[in-house]
Parts: structure tokens; C-alpha cells; sequence
């Protein structure tokens, strides 16, 4: 938090905990530091408190979120964890197996998912105990794919899977701090969206999937001698710390940039590379023109849209006609309407939402001031 902001959080605090039972005013280098506050400082609670039903669902679930951790910060009970750490030896291999048991619970009541019991045999130092090896026979699986959360992470800290205890969190914060990342807090979740948007990564069951567009875009890359891997990407990070720290002035920052562009420039003049035309889906023919049917995020167009004269038929999938009817058309039928058949759906929502129905639909076109529409006629078995 700012350090300016110390007597905020003084009032917050009061109106927090009216009798001062569980919270106190805590003035430490951990919680206020300008030098750790690069685009704006820590998220807290108003003074203004929530009113019964004031808030619904996801509203209700961030400011617990950000209640709870503010208090986290402010307990006047401790944490306590008994931590063991045991060192086995066996010939010239090292084990190490950790164990922790909660003696007090403090900021864990509000921040539980922090709290994972591990606890280890009793055992004294020098203690002989018997092992046994095994060779045991598996089968090697594909590695986990990753999900949002887990690429944000890895952007976070590129070399470092993965977060383990509060001293690797430490470290992780210090190489944070120096510009071991790619992007920002406030940057990452609009770098993944980005990629997303332009189809180099997809996301199926919170799972993502690299696109044929994303390796085309890597190898096309390489090709060109274009380094973003992380390395090359992470200096440049450390190099906009050094100039928001005022250790690297804004020209000398620029000019190794403009370096680098010339040097890319300069490799790419004599390297060849081919336009890449992706094959899409070909959904159906046009009623209009006859030229192929492609799928997009919001709707099915003609490749004819470019041409001269224009061709503009499309089908929308958030059409007026199915959304009332709590429907959104899917590539299926659009292949069936495309085909000139009638397609059956199910389930379509009444009016008056008295219940549903199904309808045999089929693709008509009107003609308005000149101009064609889309539209769709229904029948009933």
C-alpha cells in the first residue's frame, strides 16, 4: 500500500472492528512501500459497508475477497505453524520431506486456501529407519495442458513453474520486482484475451490449445530471426524497471529498442517468406451468388463480401429470431438451412415462457426497400 494512505486505512481499520477485538493498526515496511507500488496501490475495502442484498453473486465474492485479505494484513492474532523439515541420506542421495501443522490459525480463517496440513512421522536426529526401493513400471502421460490461471502464473515468473512456500514467493516477488516477467498484473489477462482474439491460442473446458495460427506465427518468426522467446522478452522488462526505478534513463531504453529493430530489419531483407492462406471450413454454398459460406466469431458470410459489387449475405448466430426463443444458431444448422432444407429444432422457448416447443425452421430471404434480408419461416409436424 502507498504510505500516504496510512490514516485511510486507520478509519477503514475502526470501521472494520468497532471494539478493536481482532484488528490493530500495523505500520511495517511489508504493508506500506512506495517502492513497491508501480500502477496504482493495493486494493481495499470502502468505509461504506454493504447493506443486506445490496450486493448479488460475483460482486459478493470479490469484495469478501478483497475484505478478507485487507484483514489478513491487520490481525492482532498471529499465524503460528510448527514446521519439520526432514533430511533422510541414503548412500549419495539427499531427501527432503516437509511437514507443517497450524498452532494458531490467525490470517488462515479468512485465507484458508493457504492452509494445507502435512505432517510427518515422529522421528529424532540420527535415527536409523529402513528403506526400501522399488522399481515400479509406468507409462509417461502427456504433459497437463495449461489453463488461464496457470499461463498467467507463467508469465508472471517464465522461469519458474511453479510457486512452492513463502520463501520461493519471496524470491518470486524480488525477480518480480526487477523485471522477471512478461507483462503486468494489470497487462497479462489482456495478453492472453489478445491471443485468444487473433486465434493463436483457443480455449476448450478452461483448457488451452496452441492454434495452427500460433505455430505459424512462432516458425514465422524463427524464420525471419525474430527472438521474442522469454530470455530476449525479459530484458526488455528489466530494462522498463530500470527506467521506472530512475536507474536507466528513457533514451538509453529506446536506443537499445531501436537497436534491436534495426538488427531484425537488416536479417529480414533477404529472407522470402510465403503468404499463408489458411483453409477454412467451407459451411455451404450462397443463396445469393453461389461462392462459399465461411464461419466467423458472430456470424456465416459469403467470400464475396470483398468483391465489387459487394455480396452481404450473412447469418447472424445471435439472430433476433432464435435469441427470443432462447436459441443460439449453431454451425449445424447452418449447414442445413445453407443445403435449402428445413432443419428440426428442440426446445424452443414460448413467449409468454409457459414452456417449449420444436419447429421444423428453414432459411427464407425478404426484400425491403431494395435490399434483402434474412430471415426464417417456421412449420409443425
Amino acid at each position: 500500500m502507498a504510505e500516504g494512505e496510512k490514516e485511510k486505512i486507520k478509519s477503514l481499520i475502526k470501521v472494520l472492528d468497532v471494539d478493536g477485538s481482532f484488528l490493530e493498526f500495523k505500520d511495517r515496511k511489508s504493508i506500506f512501500d512506495n517502492s513497491k507500488i508501480e500502477s496504482h496501490s493495493a486494493l481495499t475495502p470502502t468505509i461504506k459497508t454493504p447493506g443486506v442484498n445490496e450486493l448479488i453473486g460475483k460482486e459478493i465474492e470479490v469484495y469478501t475477497t478483497i475484505k478478507n485479505r485487507f484483514i489478513s494484513n491487520f490481525l492482532i492474532e498471529e499465524t503460528l505453524i510448527d514446521r519439520t523439515i526432514m533430511t533422510i541420506k541414503v548412500g549419495d542421495l539427499t531427501f527432503e520431506l516437509k511437514g507443517e501443522v497450524i498452532k494458531q490459525e490467525g490470517f488462515l480463517k479468512y485465507e484458508p486456501i493457504a492452509s494445507k496440513e502435512n505432517t510427518l512421522p515422529k522421528v529424532n536426529i540420527n535415527d536409523e529407519i529402513t528403506i526400501k526401493f522399488e522399481a515400479i513400471e509406468k507409462k509417461t502421460t502427456l504433459p497437463k495442458k495449461m489453463d488461464t490461471i496457470m499461463l498467467s502464473n507463467y508469465l508472471k515468473n517464465p522461469f519458474k513453474a511453479e510457486l512452492k512456500d513463502d520463501e520461493e514467493m519471496e524470491t518470486d516477488y524480488k525477480e518480480m520486482f526487477e523485471g522477471v516477467e512478461i507483462g503486468t498484473e494489470a497487462t497479462r489477462t489482456g495478453i492472453i484475451e489478445k491471443c485468444k482474439k487473433y486465434e493463436y491460442i483457443t480455449e476448450k473446458k478452461t483448457s488451452l490449445s496452441v492454434e495452427p495460427t500460433g505455430i505459424i506465427l512462432i516458425e514465422t518468426l524463427d524464420k525471419l530471426n525474430i527472438n521474442l522467446y522469454k530470455e530476449k522478452t525479459v530484458e526488455f522488462s528489466k530494462n522498463l524497471k530500470k527506467v521506472y526505478r530512475n536507474e536507466m534513463d528513457i533514451k538509453s531504453c529506446v536506443d537499445e529498442v531501436l537497436k534491436e529493430l534495426k538488427e531484425i530489419i537488416k536479417n529480414g531483407e533477404n529472407i522470402k517468406i510465403e503468404r499463408v492462406i489458411q483453409k477454412k471450413e467451407v459451411i455451404g454454398k450462397c443463396p445469393r451468388c453461389g461462392k462459399n459460406i465461411f464461419e466467423s466469431k458472430k456470424n456465416f458470410y459469403c467470400e464475396g463480401f470483398a468483391d465489387d459489387p459487394r455480396c452481404d449475405f450473412s447469418i447472424w448466430k445471435t439472430d433476433k429470431f432464435f435469441v427470443d426463443k432462447g436459441k443460439t444458431l449453431t454451425k449445424t444448422m447452418a449447414k442445413g438451412f445453407l443445403s435449402g432444407k428445413s432443419v428440426k429444432v428442440k426446445g424452443l422457448k414460448k413467449k409468454d415462457g409457459s414452456g417449449k416447443y420444436d419447429a421444423n425452421i428453414n432459411i427464407i430471404e425478404k426484400e425491403f426497400k431494395g435490399k434483402k434480408y434474412v430471415n426464417f419461416n417456421m412449420s409443425f409436424d
